[in-house]
């Protein structure tokens, strides 16, 4: 059937089945209205949309056919309701050129070459769509494509759920994306996507390896969304995709967000918790800056440095994960901010072989050492109050890091008896202000800590050990008094 011209005939109940072309062919200006039709196993594309029509297709089934469902090309527009949409042997809908139909209410079933394919500067509205089975990709976005996606069920697509490539840009909006093979999302090449409010996620290892994957030069942004149990990582980022994450909840993945091959990231107000190895993983020269998350559950480390990657923590809590707080080998450079690293199974933040600052941190009740700095380099310290943990003491610090805590000041630093034997006469260059309170009931603490001021060059430290019973004895320069009686303070007491 051909409507053309400026043509508007109602098709209402029909049967339009086994033909060598397609079913409709609307063209021109056409109006036409297609209702509660039945269009299967035709050889080409069953509804065939182009020029400047502006259709109304409601409540269609179009089955088995050779070529695509619905075809919108040209300039056409057109609106498509509830209309279902299976086993074509291309895609369901295909959307090209300069189209911009408006799609509402359809399903899109175990269709081979996908459930819907938008390309060329084609700009689609897709709202509360089913996309179920299809084959390759529930919905596929490439070339300079702008298509909105709002509330829309993505489930159980053998390829990805949604698969963006060229230039395009997409809008996904409160949509469920679960269960697909390969990843919920998948943006490359120089894609954008902006997700917001969206539920993504894999009930089995099986199903939809990372909920966000990103590749080459790719961009996201990500707002509001819940991204779950994925195998590979919630998130996954990699070559030099960039993305902004916010007020997401990235949950009980492998790892919550795994970066690497120089990806950059910035997090802000995000909880990213339980997952089964580490909550966020950066290797290979990839670039975090978090703010304000909750980093939480995991069963290896809170946040995982390696590999050149540049790590810039603020304002964050990095509490209760099975391994470190925070654990950095061999990076570029870290940064830690006003963060609250607590309860963790192993040290609280242990860094080695890295570019340090860490200002203002509170560290405290992780299971092994508050705060280990191992290796070469020159940290500064400003500022930090860092309590032992059970197993030793506030801080671990290898003797290959020169000036321990060179620069270093205004740190609060709160441990047992066992903390000081960490530090060794090569701590000798510790700056000042370094106020150390100790936990035991006896004054063994207080003993080693004067065998260490004994060992200081002069005014280079100010240690204030304080007792539990009271007793308090400040040393100030090379000379240290011992006396068990609260000594008056001042130089040389």
């Amino acid at each position: 059937v051909i409507c053309g011209g400026a043509s508007a005939p109602l098709f209402d109940s029909n049967v339009i089945s086994d033909g060598t072309q397609g079913g409709f062919w609307i063209q021109g200006h056409s109006k036409c209205v297609l209702k509660n039709n039945v269009i299967r196993n035709n050889h080409k594309a069953a509804l065939q949309i182009s020029d400047n029509s502006e259709p109304h297709i409601e409540n269609n089934e179009i089955l088995d056919g050779d070529g695509g469902g619905i075809v919108v090309h040209g300039e056409a527009k057109g609106v498509y309701i509830g209309n279902k949409l299976s086993g074509s042997v291309r895609a369901g809908i295909g959307v090209m050129d300069d189209a911009c139909p408006l799609f509402i209410g359809n399903s899109m079933l175990s269709n081979q070459g996908g459930g819907a394919v938008m390309a060329g500067r084609s700009a689609p509205i897709f709202i509360g769509n089913k996309l179920l089975g299809n084959g390759f990709v529930g919905l596929g976005v490439k070339e300079h494509a702008t298509p909105l996606l709002q509330d829309n069920e993505i489930i159980g697509n053998v390829g990805y759920g949604v698969l963006l490539q060229g230039k395009s840009r997409t809008e996904v909006q409160s949509c469920t994306i679960e269960n697909n093979r390969r990843a919920g999302l998948c943006a490359c090449e120089h894609a954008a996507l902006r997700a917001t409010g969206c539920k993504i996620q894999a009930s089995t290892e099986a199903q939809q390896r990372a909920g966000l994957l990103m590749h080459d030069e790719s961009k996201a942004v990500m707002e509001r969304c819940t991204v779950a149990g994925h195998k590979t990582g919630n998130v996954v980022m990699q070559d030099h995709s960039a993305g902004s994450f916010s007020d997401n909840e990235l949950v009980s993945g492998a790892i919550g967000l795994k970066m690497h091959a120089g990806a950059a990231a910035t997090l802000r107000r995000n909880t990213v918790r339980d997952s089964k190895e580490c909550n966020i993983l950066l290797l290979n020269q990839a670039q975090l800056r978090a703010s304000h998350n909750t980093i939480s559950g995991a069963r290896g480390a809170g946040v995982r440095a390696i590999q050149s990657a540049v790590c810039s923590l603020s304002y964050n809590t990095v509490a209760d994960n099975g391994d470190a707080g925070v654990r950095v080998e061999d990076a570029g450079s870290v940064e830690l901010r006003s963060n609250r690293v607590s309860g963790n199974g192993s040290d609280g933040v242990c860094i080695s072989n890295s570019r340090t600052k860490l200002k203002a941190n509170v560290i405290f009740g992780n299971r092994e050492v508050g705060l280990a700095l191992r290796g070469a380099g020159h940290p500064a310290l400003v500022g930090n109050t860092v309590v032992a943990g059970q197993a030793e003491g506030a801080h671990s610090l290898d003797a290959d890091v020169g000036v321990e805590l060179g620069g270093s000041s205004g740190n609060t630093v709160q441990a047992s008896s066992r903390a000081f034997a960490a530090f060794s006469s090569k701590a000798a260059l510790l700056h000042s202000n370094m106020l150390l309170k100790s936990r035991d009931q006896c004054s063994a603490a207080v003993t080693r800590g004067l065998d260490l001021l004994d060992a200081a060059q002069p005014k280079t430290m100010r240690v204030l050990f304080e007792m539990p019973d009271g007793r308090t004895a400040l040393g100030e320069g090379p000379t240290v008094s011992r006396t068990k009686k609260t000594p008056t303070e001042g130089k040389g007491c």
